[in-house]
């Protein structure tokens, strides 16, 4: 069973918990604080850069296909496939306004409407769109996997900040089920923005993984955000 989740892992999943747990704090406290962990950076053309950089990729891997893949259809409730097209279109447009807005090329709010209409159009003439090999279109994607990773790290810092896990664990009496609770509300919490952030856009690129498997992925990720946000906090403390 553990050989099995194991081997669901891939390349992607060492380099996001290497990027949550060491490259994120480390910029955190080379740079001014929190340049890519802040869920919305301010007047930072560079970090605006980045996000746009993150974006242009992404559009390439979203605008191609990969031989043998059939568009985006909700096929069953079995296939992670037919969940991820409208939560990438989600991640996309933060990605892209946070760039936009920084880099003063347009406001966030007047990015929403092309990148709708870029998922849509792709959406609908898939069968029409160029091909690319899927481990071309994973390296496209990476850069913004990887960017919202720090807007999920920045996220669950401000939620941390604003709420005292240590109060939560002592209101349960150090209850073993009413700490399971608290963790339980913590995963449920970020598994929403796991989807969005991190399953949607890989799925774009290669639409593999078993539920299992994905439940593996998304676990060796919340370790590495828990101790990655840990050290954000220990940062800005």
């Amino acid at each position: 069973m553990l050989a099995r989740l194991w081997h669901s892992l891939r390349v992607e999943d060492a380099l996001l918990f290497g990027w949550l747990v060491l490259v994120l704090p480390l910029i955190s406290s080379l740079g001014s604080g929190d340049r890519f962990a802040s869920l919305a950076p301010e007047d930072d053309a560079l970090v605006g850069l980045a996000y746009l950089v993150a974006a242009a990729g992404a559009l390439v891997a979203l605008a191609t296909r990969s031989l043998g893949e059939s568009r985006f259809d909700f096929e069953s409730p079995n296939s992670p496939r037919s969940y991820a097209l409208m939560p990438f279109m989600a991640a996309l447009t933060l990605v892209a306004s946070i760039g936009a807005e920084n880099t003063g090329i347009a406001s966030a709010e007047a990015v929403f409407a092309p990148v709708a209409a870029v998922t849509v159009v792709c959406h609908l003439f898939y069968n029409k769109l160029p091909t690319l090999s899927p481990n071309t279109r994973r390296v496209l994607m990476a850069p913004c996997v990887l960017v919202c990773a720090g807007i999920f790290n920045g996220t669950m810092a401000d939620v941390f900040d604003s709420v005292d896990i240590g109060d939560l664990f002592d209101a349960v009496g150090g209850d073993p089920g009413g700490l399971f609770g608290v963790f339980a509300l913590l995963v449920l919490f970020s598994l929403p923005f796991y989807a969005m952030f991190v399953f949607a856009p890989r799925q774009i690129t290669e639409s593999e993984g078993t539920w299992p498997a994905w439940a593996a992925r998304y676990g060796v990720f919340l370790v590495g955000a828990i101790v990655g946000v840990g050290w954000l906090a220990a940062i800005g403390s």
